[in-house]
């Protein structure tokens, strides 16, 4: 199961991350990025199936438009690594260094970790 992908908020992640099922949690944070020249997509404010089809129809044609982004280097020493924690906890602690590092990290994939962490005890 992954908790965000690259292409998590029309690809605007800079990690992925799964559990693994060699055990653990992995972490794959991104050499490059797609830096937006244009706004990118917003998500559907409510939840609906309808909502997140033209979101992610939308995603697409924003990625497949290449005046709308860049590539950027991810400017950080993890860029382009792989990190396998041993606990939802130690993930979560991961991602919320790298996001205060400045790199993009989904809140809710801290979250959904955090939640596991509860399950965890």
């Amino acid at each position: 199961m992954s908790y965000c992908r690259w292409s998590s908020d029309c690809y605007q992640s800079d990690v992925y991350v799964y559990a693994d099922v060699s055990g653990g949690f992995t972490t794959c944070v991104s050499g490059r990025r797609y830096r937006p020249l244009k706004p990118v997509p917003t998500p559907p404010a409510e939840s609906s199936p309808g909502g997140y089809l033209l979101y992610w129809s939308e995603c697409s044609a924003w990625i497949e438009d290449q005046s709308n982004w860049e590539w950027q280097d991810v400017d950080h020493e993890a860029a382009g690594q792989s990190f396998n924690d041993d606990s939802a906890k130690e993930c979560a602690d991961r991602l919320r260094a790298l996001r205060a590092a400045g790199l993009i990290v989904p809140q809710y994939a801290i979250d959904d970790l955090d939640a596991e962490t509860g399950a965890e005890s």
